[in-house]
């Protein structure tokens, strides 16, 4: 008898965590106000070389962030997210670069492993215009957390995620 393993299923890929991410924010438009202005930005897809020369030269810049929600919060224009997959997914110095710039621009960035992470960064985002008693945490400047490359905003933050030893 022929035995077998199982494979673990692998993870959904950066992309299907975006499909994901904007699946959720289709259906909770109704019920959380804001979420219609949540946007793609399809800097990573991959295309032909004379594709890529003629987006290069319409704008498009390497390392801006997958995703932006044009929504004001408190100090913040706008939330941008970098969405990466829940393994293995880095972010690259071009992207921390547009990190910088776009937080020192005023603007609220988070770096999101997986749709679960976008959707908790979003919904702490979108919350924070509740009236003041209603707001758990007092405004603060952006601090650094334990997990290496990410920052919380005035609590705006992903949830801790465990540390992964095979990366």
């Amino acid at each position: 008898m022929k035995q077998f393993r199982l494979k673990p299923e692998p993870y959904p890929s950066e992309s299907q965590e975006q499909a994901g991410l904007v699946r959720w924010a289709q259906l909770r438009r109704y019920t959380l106000p804001g979420l219609d202005m949540l946007v793609s930005i399809p800097n990573g897809s991959k295309r032909d070389v004379q594709t890529g020369i003629r987006l290069v030269r319409e704008g498009l810049r390497k390392g801006f962030p997958d995703m932006a929600l044009f929504v004001k919060r408190g100090d913040y224009g706008a939330l941008f997210i970098e969405l990466k997959r829940r393994t293995g997914g880095r972010i690259s110095p071009d992207q921390t670069a547009w990190h910088e710039r776009l937080k020192a621009a005023g603007y609220a960035v988070a770096v999101c492993y997986g749709a679960s992470e976008a959707i908790q960064t979003i919904e702490n985002y979108l919350s924070e215009n509740l009236p003041a008693a209603a707001i758990a945490t007092t405004p603060t400047a952006p601090v650094q957390t334990s997990t290496p490359g990410k920052q919380s905003l005035r609590g705006i933050t992903a949830p801790e995620r465990p540390q992964r030893d095979n990366l």
